[in-house]
């Protein structure tokens, strides 16, 4: 594989500049994929007990501010929306207007502190609220819609440049076209 061009990126957590990592080769690349795995892994098991310990606090004593202070330390990134409704799913906390606070659980109380805190131990929060799923939606009657447009505008540029223009697979186009042109939907008429 080629050398790539050079992909320069820099780490600027609590504002400090760290050294710039270069990820221009193979091996660049798979030794950072192999950190990133593993770190990843780290900082989730983190969250998650950091969690756990907020979860707790709220629970017991009312203390908000244990969970607020996870999801603000969270930022944008590593799934803060997904740990936000994981601490209002097991914890005395609701979200209004996009800040968590405490809420007065009728659910949670003191005979069953210990039991709420091993049901969010068991159910992480990449499990409660997994992350979405890639999907990738082709449309191929558009492609073909536009192959055929190039077929057409290319023919009529070299027809207008003088260049002859023979058509080898003229029944297979017009049976394309027909197929294309009936499954494309029509505007509606107005009347």
């Amino acid at each position: 594989m080629g050398q790539a061009i050079p992909f320069i990126y820099r780490n600027l957590l609590k504002g400090n500049k760290m050294k710039d990592n270069h990820i221009n080769d193979d091996k660049s690349f798979n030794r950072a994929l192999v950190t990133i795995r593993g770190q990843s892994e780290k900082l989730a098991i983190l969250i998650h007990a950091t969690a756990l310990f907020a979860i707790a606090q709220v629970n017991e004593h009312g203390n908000d501010g244990f969970a607020v202070r996870l999801v603000d330390a969270m930022g944008k990134k590593n799934r803060a929306e997904a740990v936000k409704a994981w601490l209002v799913h097991f914890g005395k906390l609701k979200v209004s207007k996009g800040v968590l606070s405490y809420s007065k659980r009728k659910d949670i109380n003191a005979t069953n502190l210990d039991k709420w805190l091993e049901k969010a131990d068991a159910t992480p929060y990449w499990k409660l609220t997994p992350e979405p799923k890639l999907r990738e939606t082709k449309n191929y009657l558009t492609a073909l819609n536009n192959l055929l447009k190039y077929h057409d505008k290319t023919a009529n540029e070299k027809r207008e440049a003088g260049i002859e223009v023979t058509e080898l697979n003229t029944p297979l186009i017009d049976h394309i076209r027909t197929l294309v042109n009936k499954a494309t939907p029509q505007p509606a008429t107005q009347g």
